[in-house]
């Protein structure tokens, strides 16, 4: 590849780490994408490019190019780096409620494959993560923690110690429905949920393909896969 042709190349991996943009939106996107599908050589070269910085093409939709970062790369997501003057309890909390909010809206592979984009309130995953967390530490039974996956144990067991909202303080720090509403805008600006503009007083927010990519990712993880059981069994329950 010539030089040009890096160039256009790092333009475009530049387009698909803005979390919000889309090719519909930008006259350059489209046209670079439209090159990557067509033109090998710069596919490869685009390729190339992402895996240097260990990078790796998720998906390939109109929308544009949805790439993840993989464990040793400087855009990995590490929950540690996540509000930097977060206690543990509160990482503990916050890895618990991504994995709650992917668990609601993607409780199976076939809602993985489906275009739909589900809308919810943060109300609704406190709620099934409360459910999730008590059957949790029922099929726990008396034991403290359960020892294959301890942290998922510590996750249900400071999940369940805090209130999901305080009388009179309905954005209370320590409150797991405002924890929830923190994280989706968070997700908001990552461009993986947007916020219903005409949702009335309660906050809606809508799950994002960005979003579904993502899970599809995270699918293997034990605490997903456990959250997602649950899930699925609470949607067959009252199907």
């Amino acid at each position: 590849m010539s030089e040009d042709d890096l160039r256009e190349a790092a333009r475009l991996l530049a387009y698909t780490l803005q979390p919000r943009a889309y090719a519909a939106q930008h006259r350059g996107y489209a046209e670079l994408l439209a090159r990557y599908r067509t033109d090998a050589q710069f596919r490869a070269g685009f390729h190339a490019l992402a895996e240097g910085l260990e990078l790796v093409v998720l998906e390939d939709s109109p929308r544009g190019l949805l790439v993840g970062a993989r464990p040793d790369s400087v855009f990995a997501f590490r929950l540690a780096e996540y509000r930097k003057g977060a206690t543990l309890e509160q990482r503990v909390l916050r890895g618990l409620i991504i994995l709650g909010i992917a668990a609601y809206c993607y409780p199976t592979r076939r809602h993985l494959e489906e275009t739909g984009m589900p809308v919810f309130q943060a109300k609704d995953v406190d709620d099934f993560l409360r459910g999730a967390c008590e059957q949790l530490r029922k099929e726990a039974g008396d034991a403290i923690a359960m020892p294959d996956e301890p942290d998922l144990a510590m996750a249900w067991q400071i999940y369940l110690s805090q209130p999901a909202v305080k009388a009179g303080e309905r954005r209370s720090r320590s409150a797991t429905v405002h924890l929830i509403e923190q994280m989706l805008d968070d997700m908001v600006l990552w461009g993986l949920v947007r916020e219903e503009a005409d949702a009335g007083k309660v906050r809606q927010f809508r799950a994002l393909p960005r979003f579904r990519a993502q899970v599809r990712e995270m699918g293997a993880q034990h605490g997903l896969r456990e959250l997602a059981r649950i899930r699925a069994e609470q949607a067959g329950a009252s199907a």
